[in-house]
């Protein structure tokens, strides 16, 4: 138990939120999504069907490092509303949104004129597993994410709110 995530007794303003990027939507916002593409579209339909990765053996492998404080499957309610719920109260997530969003979202977001905060709000934009870190940490949880074959990316920062 004292090793469980998350360990809001460590999480503190300026930590690091660090993700991995996405499969695609990830079963999520199809209510939306089937609303927003064109029945003709049969590349962007099979696309939607890309199943959700789980991130099992990298998140293992990242927790093993004793470097996470949290980590947040992003599912329904989008970034702000998965990482929010592994953070003390007191503290919320600050995203850049600077990352590279996958062209689903950009065709969703187009095809129904979507706006961004609800694109945000619904989808991954991108980042299907968070994981939250001290910075001194970041270089050893990259590395360790590329020896299992994924890319973590600065996606944000704690911040008070």
């Amino acid at each position: 138990r004292p090793k469980a995530l998350p360990r809001q007794d460590l999480i503190a303003e300026g930590d690091l939120i660090l993700g991995m990027p996405s499969s695609g939507v990830h079963s999520n916002g199809y209510s939306l999504a089937r609303k927003c593409v064109d029945p003709e579209d049969i590349p962007t339909w099979e696309e939607l069907l890309v199943p959700t990765r789980i991130y099992v053996r990298e998140l293992l492998a990242l927790i093993a490092t004793g470097k996470v404080t949290a980590a947040a499957h992003i599912t329904g309610s989008g970034l702000s509303g998965n990482v929010d719920r592994v953070l003390p109260k007191g503290l919320r997530a600050d995203f850049s949104w600077d990352w590279p969003e996958p062209p689903i979202f950009g065709k969703i977001r187009k095809g129904g004129k979507v706006a961004e905060a609800e694109m945000r709000s619904v989808f991954n934009m991108g980042i299907g597993m968070a994981v939250v870190a001290k910075p001194a940490d970041e270089d050893l949880l990259r590395e360790r994410a590329r020896a299992e074959g994924v890319e973590l990316l600065r996606i944000g920062n704690v911040v008070r709110g």
